[in-house]
């Protein structure tokens, strides 16, 4: 016995439901609508006419208008492939108090802003994020997202020191400590050297700052941000204290910082233990 349907392969039991009229089970179900199949393509293409385009490999997907852009999208996304991509910057967005709904153009203001605030104020992301309440991740991801390169830690610790964000490291092995001064300034030293220096000031009542003199220098080819260790305005004076065997060991660096210090205008003196016992007993600067 041949199929019903195809009539080219015998009719075989399937299944236990089956009755052994079909081949298979494709030619059972649509053996039901075969007479009526025409009729059931041409209303189901009526149906979809203007609401379908072909796709890649006959894939049809349905065209929408990207909520942001205005441009054709295809699918279910509310969003184009372009605008899609900035739909978590949203919220950045917001904090920037950017309002443009083109998500596109909104990530164009938002990247100025940020731009301006981190190239041309030099502000770091510690700062921004503490301005416009953006974590630093968030930052240095749409950053990078938008191809901009930021600073290395290096040269971000740097312009820290430069710009008097962060001071310069602590060494574990020094003595240190707070200072208040005779006129009621508080500082906080880096070494026994340097706390000596602050009581020879406050006994001859000499008006100092500490850590406030920034200069750039020259050495080895690179530049770098030199903090000097004390300054007398009274006298415009710039007063360094290390140790003898550092003096040596670095006497090429410290005669770097030196001209720096003295092509900016101020006077220049380096003490070490001796110098400092000299002071305590009464030597004048």
């Amino acid at each position: 016995m041949k199929c019903k349907n195809c009539n080219e392969k015998d009719g075989v039991k399937y299944s236990k439901y089956s009755s052994g009229e079909f081949c298979s089970r494709e030619c059972a179900k649509s053996y039901s609508t075969k007479s009526k199949r025409k009729e059931i393509n041409k209303k189901v293409s009526e149906k979809l006419k203007g609401k379908m385009v072909g796709g890649k490999k006959g894939r049809k997907e349905r065209v929408r208008v990207c909520i942001s852009c205005g441009e054709k999208s295809f699918g279910r996304a509310k969003y184009c492939s372009l605008c899609k991509q900035y739909i978590n910057n949203i919220v950045l967005f917001e904090k920037l108090e950017v309002l443009n709904k083109n998500l596109q153009q909104a990530n164009a203001e938002a990247l100025k802003i940020l731009s301006r605030e981190y190239f041309t104020k030099r502000y770091g992301l510690i700062q921004i994020e503490g301005k416009y309440k953006i974590l630093r991740s968030t930052l240095h991801f749409f950053f990078k997202k938008n191809g901009v390169n930021l600073r290395t830690i290096s040269k971000a610790n740097k312009l820290a020191v430069k710009e008097g964000r962060m001071k310069s490291p602590i060494n574990p092995t020094y003595e240190t400590g707070y200072h208040t001064a005779w006129y009621g300034k508080e500082f906080f030293y880096r070494s026994s050297y340097e706390r000596r220096m602050m009581e020879i000031l406050d006994n001859r009542k000499e008006l100092y700052f500490y850590e406030t003199i920034r200069v750039e220098y020259e050495f080895e080819g690179e530049t770098s941000t030199h903090i000097t260790d004390f300054y007398l305005p009274e006298r415009n004076l710039v007063i360094e204290v290390k140790g003898e065997w550092f003096q040596k060991r670095d006497k090429e660096k410290i005669e770097a910082k030196k001209n720096a210090v003295l092509s900016e205008g101020y006077y220049f003196i380096m003490l070490g233990n001796k110098e400092i016992e000299q002071y305590e007993n009464g030597k004048d600067l």
